[in-house]
This record gives structure tokens, sequence and C-alpha cells, in this order.
């Protein structure tokens, strides 16, 4: 239901920046960021060969220096969002069209390569196609986001006009990976399963 990638933060000079926000497609202007030079850009549960602006998407599982882990997968998953009709768009409706997710209270978790001492911004996308849930966000074990529900921040879960919602945070490595974990264990929502 979201994919995950990362990029250098160019000039950045602060610890950690975190927000929430929607994006209403992949064009310059619609919310997200897809210019830089990114890191990584990952396909969650897709085969990858997807690019969007300066992102070119692979596969979460033939990425060296990424993994995930969750007990659950989707390829195509509900309907396929539609964003419009440029290439991007049409890019980031294949991107948001698959879902990994793990039945709580077992934590879905992602973990990088990075460099010590590197500023890096990471974006967490989501399109939120079920149900009333809700999660923790945390990176390197610190809680990011409390009880991130990307049902409420997209304005629902149904829809042709809604748009996707993400997660976007800065931060320096301290070491030379990087773990985002989704952890609805201790979330007040009806479904507290995280997808990704």
């Amino acid at each position: 239901d979201w994919d995950v990638y990362r990029k250098d933060c160019v000039g950045s000079t602060t610890s950690a920046q975190t927000g929430t926000f929607t994006f209403t497609g992949g064009d310059p202007g619609e919310g997200l960021d897809f210019t830089g030079d990114f890191v990584y850009a990952v396909d969650i549960s897709g085969s990858g060969g997807v690019t969007v602006g300066d992102a070119v998407f692979t596969s979460d599982g033939t990425t060296p220096g990424f993994s995930v882990s969750a007990e659950h997968s989707y390829t195509t998953w509900e309907s396929r969002p539609g964003f419009g009709s440029s290439s991007n768009d049409n890019g980031l409706e294949l991107l948001m069209h698959s879902i990994r997710w793990t039945g709580s209270p077992t934590p879905l978790k992602v973990t990088m390569e990075v460099e010590q001492g590197t500023h890096y911004r990471l974006q967490l996308l989501f399109y939120e196609q079920c149900c009333y849930r809700g999660f923790d966000v945390l990176v390197d074990g610190v809680r990011i986001v409390d009880e991130y529900s990307p049902q409420i921040e997209q304005g629902g879960r149904t829809g042709t006009s809604r748009p996707g919602a993400a997660i976007y945070h800065e931060f320096a490595a301290t070491s030379s990976t990087t773990t985002v974990t989704l952890d609805g264990s201790t979330a007040s929502f009806s479904d507290t399963n995280p997808i990704l």
C-alpha cells in the first residue's frame, strides 16, 4: 500500500525533522519529491522497473542493502489508484497498487544500509483502501509518528478524488544501518496491522 525510498539531503544540517502530508500524483507540485540523487527507491512487493521523476524503483527482494520483514504480500491490492495521465502519475499508480503487511502485534520492519554521519530524507508512501487502521512509525527505535492513520490523513479510504498519504523524516545516520519499524501493538484503532 505504500512504497519507501530515501535520498541524500544536500546541505542539510538538521539532526531530525518529521512531518505528514498528502499527495495527488507523481508530478512536480503534486506533493511528493522525486528529484535528486536517490540512494534507495523501492517498489514494495512489486517487480520494480518503474521510473518517477529521478527515482528508478527496484524490487524490494532484489535491492542490495535493503530488506523488508513482513508476513504477507500482495502484488495487486484492491483497486489501482488513479492519479492522472502523465507518465509519473501512471508510474506512481503501479507502485501504490502493491502491499506488504503484518498481523499485529508483530511489527513490520525495513532495514537499509547507510553511511554513518550522512544526512538522509526518508519518504514513506501510503494509499489506504481497506480499514480504519493506525500504527506507530519508528526510525532506529525512536517514535517519529504516533498512531499514524493513512485513512485519516488522506480523508477516507474510498472515492476517486482522494489523495495518497505520506510521511517524511530527515535524519543523520548514527550507524551503518537504519531500521524503520511500523508497529500497531499499542495503537488505538480497530485495525492495528501495519502496512507498507
